[in-house]
């Protein structure tokens, strides 16, 4: 009886802990996402493909990736450089060229 209980108890607490905030599994998807909010105006619209739901950053636009699926390379046409980017750039931890 006092294993069924021990059990209900440890049920209950996983079920009612919070849950953490949603985020992606993938770090750099998230570190891009913060870019492209820190970003006021894309007059050539090439960050419409960046989409937070879409699990690989390496399908969007102006986005590089080596042959390991990771990010070294983004590029940001026509976006002016005095505007500010996302401290999450520093989470791309390979990036070569911005």
């Amino acid at each position: 009886m006092a294993a069924a209980s021990a059990s209900m108890l440890c049920i209950f607490i996983v079920i009612c802990s919070p849950l953490p905030a949603p985020s992606t599994a993938n770090g750099e998807v998230d570190a891009l996402i913060d870019v492209k909010k820190m970003i006021l105006k894309d007059p050539l619209n090439s960050l419409q493909s960046w989409d937070p739901s879409s699990p690989n950053p390496c399908m969007w636009m102006n986005v590089y990736c080596d042959a390991n699926g990771v990010v070294y390379k983004v590029l940001l046409p026509r976006i002016k450089p005095y505007e500010a980017l996302s401290p999450r750039i520093g989470d791309l931890q390979n990036l070569e060229h911005l």
